[in-house]
């Protein structure tokens, strides 16, 4: 049986990892898995309440049914490469993800970290806003979305208190990640501000 070709890309809030998905996918034909994936799944079959419960508090979602919801979005989807991004972000996760990859008959790549100066990301977070339709984010300034034609919004977790709750909850739990996936020798380091400066790491991804 052929096995699905994944890659984790994990990062702190505000990193830029949704815009590097992003480039990375339509450079090597990846599905990617994020959180507003996890939540538009979610949402066809309970509604908004991980979105309710959860996300607009700044609390985590449940280990065991973010790992369940990534499973069923690798399971649905007709593509065998895939980024997940965000994931996994702690080290149960990390555990859960084992399993995850056995019952998708996956094999995991490489883990794509995106480093970013806390400075920036505070920056970016507290002047970042999206589309309510596409979830694209974009910097404060740009107030109508151009592909959607719509006004962009705040998100509901970009709020000071909450950014500090995000940033500090996954930081000592994502460096455990980054240690355990660097001695396993699948840690790939993106620390360039520019999406355009990756290129040379991008082969490298490809030759993986």
């Amino acid at each position: 049986m052929k096995k699905n070709k994944i890659f984790f890309l994990i990062g702190l809030p505000g990193s830029g990892k949704t815009t590097l998905s992003k480039a990375l996918s339509t450079s090597l034909g990846f599905s990617v898995i994020s959180s507003n994936t996890i939540l538009e799944e979610d949402s066809q079959s309970n509604g908004n309440y991980l979105k309710e419960t959860y996300v607009d508090h700044g609390i985590s979602i449940p280990d065991d049914l973010y790992v369940y919801l990534v499973t069923k979005c690798i399971k649905k989807d007709e593509n065998d490469k895939f980024i997940i991004e965000g994931f996994p972000y702690n080290l149960n996760q990390l555990k859960l993800a084992q399993k995850m990859l056995k019952q998708t008959s996956s094999e995991l790549c490489g883990v794509i970290y995106l480093e970013c100066n806390e400075e920036v990301l505070y920056e970016r977070l507290m002047n970042r806003t999206v589309c309510p339709i596409c979830n694209q984010s974009f910097n404060s300034s740009v107030k109508i979305c151009p592909e959607c034609n719509v006004d962009t919004v705040k998100r509901n977790d970009d709020d000071l208190l909450i950014i500090n709750r995000r940033i500090e909850n996954q930081k000592n739990e994502l460096q455990e990640v980054i240690d355990y996936y660097q001695k396993k020798e699948k840690l790939l380091i993106f620390n360039e501000q520019s999406i355009e400066k990756i290129d040379s790491k991008m082969q490298k991804i490809k030759q993986l």
